[in-house]
């Protein structure tokens, strides 16, 4: 069966750029803080505080003008440096209960994660959260109930938003890749369409070897005409489940119009007539429980520089081929006589 073209990749610079603009506030209000005297009290975590903030700083411009090329683990990585922003603002402030609020600023770098990196990174950066508040909070603080509403409330907001954005971004998914397959298939025999076989095209390597065949039943109107559109169908279908069968891995095929398929052949060894031949034959056995037939038309590919333009001339060739073979008496093979 041939492969259906994967969906493009999803990306973009806008959610990378508002990753930059959480590391920009956070330095700010990091700077804010820091030069604070009641905010922050001398320490080895107000010194780490300080460092954090250009850092983050420099890295909210590396993010905004290259992110987008970044790949998920160094994404992963920036979020993690913003985590560590917040949780020594926390350990450094002299109310560190009062400075429990703070939590909530790991807010962007958890929507970030859930909307953005694979469902393994967005796991161990909840990891990462719930270290972190455990972390900020748990230390210092005497009462059970203390540690309780200022450290698992923050951290119970945010694993409830990493996980509402995490499942409703599944759902979009899902339902773009939905999209996606119905666009590029027949609905009826679940074979590619023509936008289908030319975004196939970019996983095919044409050659002088691949050939393109075009096969079109025989009567069919006759066929819808005496028995109904249902069993119209049916033979439809059986003719897409016979071609996938007889073809190799690596080819592809498509329903192209109502009763005519185009079958992308990537190897036909040096004998196009007996390859297209046998294919006939085999989709022919098929159909015989119906009374049908089939004519074919091939054409080799004279590959250059552009995979579309040649798959087109070729269709044209094989178009003429099978012209030929309708206007022949029906139910054979001809093969352009370029590629014969």
């Amino acid at each position: 069966m041939h492969p259906v073209p994967s969906a493009p990749e999803r990306s973009g610079s806008g959610p990378s750029r508002l990753l930059a603009v959480a590391l920009w506030l956070s330095s700010l209000l990091g700077a804010l803080a820091a030069i604070d005297p009641a905010t922050m009290r001398p320490g080895a975590w107000t010194a780490a505080f300080l460092s954090l903030i250009p850092i983050a700083a420099v890295l909210g411009v590396l993010v905004w003008f290259r992110g987008a090329r970044w790949n998920q683990p160094q994404m992963a990585a920036v979020l993690v440096l913003l985590d560590a922003l917040v949780v020594v603002s926390v350990l450094g402030n002299i109310e560190r209960r009062d400075a429990a609020i703070n939590l909530f600023l790991l807010m962007p770098p958890a929507l970030y994660a859930a909307a953005t990196l694979s469902r393994r990174l967005v796991r161990a950066h909840e990891v990462v959260l719930v270290v972190a508040c455990a972390a900020a909070i748990g230390s210092g603080l005497d009462p059970v109930l203390s540690i309780a509403t200022t450290s698992l409330i923050p951290l119970t907001g945010l694993l409830t938003a990493s996980e509402m954005v995490l499942h409703q971004r599944r759902s979009l998914e899902q339902a773009l890749d939905e999209v996606h397959t119905l666009s590029i298939t027949d609905p009826l025999t679940g074979l590619l369409n023509r936008r289908g076989l030319h975004r196939g095209l970019a996983d095919v390597v044409l050659t002088g070897e691949s050939a393109v065949l075009l096969l079109d039943i025989d009567r069919f109107k006759a066929v819808n005409d005496q028995h109904g559109h249902a069993v119209g169908d049916e033979v439809l279908v059986a003719l897409a489940q016979g071609l996938r069968a007889a073809l190799h891995p690596g080819d592809l095929v498509a329903r192209t119009g109502g009763e005519e398929f185009l079958v992308l052949v990537r190897h036909t060894g040096p004998d196009l007539n007996a390859r297209a031949e046998h294919l006939r034959d085999s989709v022919r056995r098929v159909l015989a429980r119906w009374g049908c037939t089939v004519s074919l038309g091939a054409a080799r590919i004279v590959p250059t520089v552009d995979p579309t333009t040649d798959l087109a001339e070729a269709t044209d060739r094989a178009d003429r081929a099978l012209y030929t073979a309708k206007a022949s008496g029906r139910d054979r093979t001809a093969v352009d006589c370029a590629s014969a």
